[in-house]
């Protein structure tokens, strides 16, 4: 066999074998994890804000859940935020749902999250929160190495992603992400974003004002928790 006929016909197989191998998977994931690492952490967005329940908070106002009563005082502490995003869910009724449901009404801009049960049903935040905050669905994309390198914006049973919730819900729908899934722009190695404790919130060791026109994240942060996951 002539030699230029050879080499596109291995080059065509070696292509065949990758795909079917799930080498070619990982070797495209190791490219892109050694591409952040090249490039280096970024300036991270200053109008971002996370708010960490994390061991501090666990000892001064015990196991979690807390009760949510708690998270309306977050709320008002809040209360100048341009939207607030709770990365944990509400899927049943509860003490103290009233007073959170008027802190929502009152207070800035809310969007509850949507998980997906064992059983593959979406579970909504109960009907009493609803009402006054919007949702956002956290459906996890996992590399076949147990590493989240992507994620999908894409509505799921009819509940958008909880990214693109919280845009639209803080008037910024135009900066809302397009159809996925897509790879995450990784800023860099956690405690990039200002990140602040639930407790110090609570306390007033912030005043209002710091949370002016900022997009708030409120999730967990303690080990156990259950809501970390390896990244790029």
């Amino acid at each position: 066999m002539p030699q230029r006929l050879l080499a596109p016909g291995l080059g065509l197989l070696l292509l065949v074998l990758l795909e079917y191998s799930g080498l070619g998977t990982v070797l495209a994931n190791n490219g892109l994890d050694l591409l952040f690492q090249l490039r280096g952490p970024r300036q991270p967005v200053q109008r971002l804000v996370l708010i960490g329940i994390d061991e501090p908070s666990l000892q001064h106002h015990g196991a979690w859940p807390f009760p949510r009563t708690l998270h309306a005082q977050l709320l008002d502490r809040l209360r100048e935020a341009r939207a607030v995003g709770f990365d944990f869910l509400f899927p049943e009724p509860a003490a103290g749902d009233d007073q959170l449901s008027r802190a929502m009404a009152a207070g800035p801009p809310v969007v509850l999250t949507v998980a997906r049960a064992y059983d593959g049903q979406l579970l909504p935040p109960t009907a009493t929160l609803s009402g006054q905050a919007g949702a956002g669905h956290v459906e996890t994309l996992l590399s076949g190495d147990g590493i989240v390198r992507r994620f999908r914006p894409d509505a799921l049973d009819g509940v958008p992603a909880f990214s693109r919730a919280l845009l639209e819900t803080a008037g910024l729908a135009a900066e809302a992400p397009a159809a996925g899934p897509l790879i995450i722009n990784f800023y860099g190695p956690e405690q990039t974003f200002l990140s602040l404790s639930y407790t110090d919130v609570l306390a007033g060791r912030h005043p209002p004002a710091f949370f002016r026109d900022r997009l708030v994240l409120v999730g967990a942060r303690a080990v156990g928790l259950g809501d970390a996951h390896v990244t790029s």
